[in-house]
């Protein structure tokens, strides 16, 4: 399933069914056991990546095939016979799974490009030291940020990639970059800005993909912009 180009994200296309089924975002909140807010964001796009558990019980209230929707998202669910039922204790468990491994993902990339960035710039960087989700103004913030001595400004993207990389995932990724530079244009010289973008490749497949997209898709960006791929069995 793709999104239609009509929407700017997956979120939009929710907010669209729940319309459909003259639902509120307390309504909706009712039926799938979500937060009204955490709804209002995911249908805004302010939650990029919601987690599966969430995302599942918003597709079974809307009647609406996780599998598809989970794709959209960039999510790569454990796949099971079953999927329509909240009250699937097995299937659930999985989901709660698979958003276990999504987590140890993301914190092998830290760790990698901590390490990186450690040696390249001659500090002692470890996750525990970065500032996470740092707000830059209204919607839009940072992942990861680093602000150290010498006004060294770091921004860090984390993206678990399977497949392809959908297209206004790759608008969310500029839009995030372009509002980390200019938010810090005026304190820190481009010299000392650095973003990173790090793909985390759940197969050979994906990594070569985002390998050749990175070459047409972000060099205009750089040098503050910069990608790393990652393998899971790296």
């Amino acid at each position: 399933m793709k999104l239609d180009i009509k929407y700017d994200h997956p979120g939009e296309y929710l907010k669209e069914n729940r319309l459909k089924k003259e639902l509120s975002l307390r309504g909706l909140s009712a039926l799938a056991s979500v937060s009204h807010t955490e709804i209002s964001k995911v249908e805004s796009g302010e939650r990029e990546n919601p987690s599966s558990s969430t995302l599942f019980k918003i597709c079974n209230a809307l009647d609406l095939n996780f599998y598809d929707v989970a794709n959209l998202f960039n999510i790569n669910p454990v796949y099971t016979k079953e999927n329509s039922f909240i009250n699937d204790k097995k299937n659930l468990e999985q989901i709660l799974h698979s958003e276990d491994l999504l987590k140890k993902y993301e914190s092998f990339a830290l760790s990698k490009i901590c390490s990186e960035i450690s040696e390249v710039y001659s500090i002692n960087l470890t996750p525990d030291k970065l500032k996470s989700k740092y707000r830059l103004s209204g919607k839009s913030y940072v992942e990861y940020l680093y602000l150290g001595d010498r006004h060294l400004t770091i921004g860090i993207d984390i993206k678990v990639i399977s497949g392809k990389l959908q297209p206004y995932l790759l608008k969310n990724i500029k839009s995030s970059f372009a509002d980390f530079y200019f938010h810090f244009y005026n304190c820190s010289k481009p010299e000392n800005m650095a973003y990173f973008v790090c793909f985390v490749c759940e197969d050979e497949d994906s990594y070569e993909y985002i390998e050749e997209i990175s070459k047409y898709e972000f060099y205009k960006f750089g040098p503050v912009l910069d990608t790393r791929l990652y393998m899971i069995n790296d």
